[in-house]
């Protein structure tokens, strides 16, 4: 099965996330989305008093990983992108350059395609309208991630003068909530930057299947 990865960076506050993105392709008509997500150990507990969010729950669900040490191990989204490489045909991981250099250089040596991306309102625009139509028309499922939820309810939508948009973390006045994450929206949204261009075949006479889809 193709797909695209969207890859959203951080070191030691926000986490981190990857999301996996899959156009619709031979009997597959809707897109789907799934993410893993990745957090510091060593502060997860103070991040809960913080964020007031399960951390620890959500990492013994396996909804998100704790690594070792007070910064994320990007060995083991390496490692993790490597192991999906092998699932699934990757045909481009995304990303946002910053934070992600060196990451995306080994990728890169991995001869995974790897494309950047700046969060800009000119590159977020297009694909943020197109997956709110999607799911809109219902054309569009995703896990059911605790932690994906928590990240959307916490994204904003900032409108430039000339009415383009892009996703922010939510604002209360001029100042920015700090402790509302939306690592999981922005690895979705980079993602669709480049799977909304994909070109697969579909087979006009498959059928949406619902429930689980083997993620």
């Amino acid at each position: 099965r193709e797909c695209y990865i969207g890859l959203d960076l951080s070191t030691t506050t926000d986490l981190s996330a990857i999301s996996l993105i899959f156009p619709p392709q031979d009997t597959q008509t809707d897109w789907r989305v799934m993410w893993d997500a990745w957090i510091p150990a060593e502060n997860m507990q103070e991040r809960i008093a913080k964020d007031h969010v399960p951390y620890d729950q959500w990492a013994a669900g396996g909804w998100v990983t704790a690594t070792e040490g007070n910064v994320i191990d990007y060995t083991r989204i390496y490692d993790r992108i490597i192991e999906l490489s092998k699932l699934y045909n990757i045909k481009e991981v995304v990303a946002d350059p910053a934070f992600a250099t060196m990451l995306l250089q080994e990728l890169m040596k991995a001869k995974l395609n790897v494309v950047t991306v700046p969060q800009t309102f000119v590159n977020l625009t297009d694909p943020m309208n197109q997956t709110e139509t999607l799911l809109k028309n219902g054309r569009m499922t995703h896990t059911s991630s605790p932690v994906a939820r928590w990240c959307f309810g916490n994204t904003a939508i900032a409108k430039n003068g000339s009415g383009l948009i892009k996703y922010v973390k939510e604002s209360k006045g001029k100042s920015v909530v700090r402790t509302k994450r939306i690592d999981l929206t922005a690895a979705w949204i980079t993602g669709m930057c480049r799977a909304r261009m994909y070109t697969g075949k579909v087979d006009m006479n498959a059928q949406i299947l619902n429930g689980d889809w083997g993620m």
